[in-house]
This record gives structure tokens, sequence and C-alpha cells, in this order.
């Protein structure tokens, strides 16, 4: 079993927009009404063409697709729900809006209402997704 520090060192850390086509997730790009970009690493997926930056990637019409959704990462720190911008190796970026959060913790403000602040991995008590479902 792993330890809780490798599990969040190895855990990926994602967000946008994906799809499900042939039971298998791509990450994805909306283009035009009801025209979806998937992308893929590999060729062996079918009907994927080469791409811009060694990415394999088809156009596929939503009602070819079997669900799009949005994923965004969230970590809990400090027994707050904090969305993760970011991540490498050994840290991850959180932000928030909330003001009084952000004076809690010192956190950097980055735009009118946005506040960053970068902590080790290991100091998250936990990392979730959560998938808002388009289609």
């Amino acid at each position: 079993m792993l330890k809780r520090a490798a599990f969040l060192k190895q855990m990926k850390i994602r967000s946008g927009l994906y799809a499900v086509l042939n039971g298998k997730e791509y990450r994805a790009a909306k283009l035009a009404s009801g025209i979806y970009r998937l992308m893929s690493g590999s060729d062996a997926d079918e009907g994927f063409q080469m791409g811009d930056y060694g990415v394999f990637v088809r156009d596929v019409r939503l009602e070819e697709l079997e669900s799009v959704y949005i994923v965004k990462s969230y970590a809990l720190f400090m027994e707050r729900e904090f969305e993760i911008e970011s991540d490498d190796e050994r840290q991850i970026v959180i932000s928030t809006s909330d003001e009084g959060t952000a004076a809690c913790l010192k956190m950097d403000k980055i735009d009118r209402c946005d506040y960053r602040l970068s902590i080790p991995k290991s100091s998250a008590d936990t990392v979730f997704e959560k998938k808002q479902i388009l289609y």
C-alpha cells in the first residue's frame, strides 16, 4: 500500500475539458458548434492524426461522444478546500478568492480577487477532483 506522501507525489493533477469516446477518456477542446477536438499522446487510437506539438488529434461531433465534462483538481489544506492551479513533482499551487482565508494563510495576491500559495504536496490533507458534466 502506498504511503500518503508517495500517493500525493504521483497523483495526476488535472483540470480542463475532457470527453469520452468509445470508452476512453481524452483531453478535449471545443471548436465550433457541436465539434470537439480530442487529443491523445498515441497514434494507436483509431482516427487520430498527428497534430501540432506531437499530439494526435481527432475532430468529432458531440453526438459521437459518450460524455463531455470539465475536471478541476482540489486540495484540502488547513481544513479548507482550494482549487489547484498547478503542480510539479513536490509542490502544488492552491488558489482562493476569499480575502479572509488569503489573509489568514498569507497568500500572494495575483489579481483583484485571486490569491495563490505554493505548498508542498505532502502538506495537503487530500487531493481530489470534481467533474461538471456538460453532456
